[in-house]
């Protein structure tokens, strides 16, 4: 028998509620089922907007939250289509903006490291 354990990277953001509401209203009207989900109940992004929801009671303009790299990569997939969307403010674009060059960084950076694995 075999046992492996092994590492994968984990981000963790603090995001403005803008950003947050911005990658709600695209992930509702992507063209990709998947990224539509993502938006839904069970979805990561969901979980984000809770979080977000949260720390608006709160009086807090920021969100902590946390994903994988393929969360991560699927809101840029989302971003996509923020152009092209009508009903992204001029507010969010600079937001989504700021957003995806920090997440395109550290998903670069995440990919220059190699998962780890142990075999015992």
């Amino acid at each position: 028998m075999n046992v492996e354990i092994v590492g994968r990277p984990e981000f963790h953001m603090t995001l403005d509620l803008l950003v947050v509401e911005a990658l709600m209203l695209l992930s509702k009207h992507h063209y990709d089922g998947l990224c539509r989900r993502v938006g839904g109940n069970g979805g990561f992004l969901y979980g984000w907007k809770n979080r977000r929801d949260w720390a608006e009671v709160d009086g807090d303009p920021t969100c902590a939250v946390s994903g994988s790299f393929r969360d991560l990569d699927l809101t840029l997939k989302l971003c996509e289509i923020s152009r092209s969307l009508s009903l992204v403010t001029q507010d969010m674009d600079i937001a989504l903006e700021e957003y995806k060059a920090k997440v395109r960084g550290a998903l670069h950076r995440a990919s220059e490291l190699q998962d780890w694995k142990i075999t015992l």
